[in-house]
């Protein structure tokens, strides 16, 4: 526990960064959803240390380390995503009996990545979902408007959302155990 802490006040830098973008907006749902899920799923009493969760530890506090010598709240956000990943690691689901790694996808997709990745990402999304909807419109024999009369900002707000609803499939799949 006072490892995690160690990381708070880096992660909260982090979270007031992301709250900022648009399409970051729905991480308190996401960390709200996995601090919920791993406590109405964790089966108590199993909690079972293994190499893979001394690997994670050994990750997060490297992180952490360099984070906080290059001041980098990225670093140490995701050392402590790697630090709930070994915890995770070493604590059994309640139905399955296996462990509850699974939910850590929920903090994965809060990890902005550096250089602005995420915008290339949406971009790609918007243009892959855009050629997919045209194919399918082309098929059916549809009407529509050519990829290229699409104007940026509609691309733009067009990709934002693609990411908002893939990231909102994810929290689907870990709810659907429920």
């Amino acid at each position: 526990m006072c490892l995690l802490a160690a990381h708070l006040p880096f992660v909260w830098v982090k979270w007031r960064e992301l709250f900022a973008v648009e399409h970051y907006q729905f991480f308190p749902f996401a960390v709200v959803s996995f601090v919920w899920l791993f406590f109405s799923r964790r089966l108590p009493g199993s909690f079972r240390w293994s190499p893979g969760a001394t690997l994670l530890l050994t990750a997060d506090l490297l992180l952490l380390a360099a984070g906080t010598w290059m001041v980098s709240p990225l670093l140490v956000y995701s050392g402590a995503v790697f630090l709930l990943w070994a915890i995770c690691l070493s604590v059994q689901d309640r139905e399955s009996r296996c462990s509850l790694s699974y939910l850590i996808v929920l903090l994965l997709v809060t990890i902005r990545p550096p250089v602005q990745t995420d915008l290339h990402l949406i971009q790609w999304l918007q243009s892959a979902t855009t050629s997919v909807a045209s194919a399918l419109l082309n098929a059916v024999g549809c009407l529509h408007l050519q990829a290229a009369m699409c104007c940026s900002s509609g691309k733009a707000i067009s990709g934002g959302r693609s990411l908002q609803w893939s990231s909102v499939a994810v929290l689907q799949c870990c709810f659907w155990r429920l």
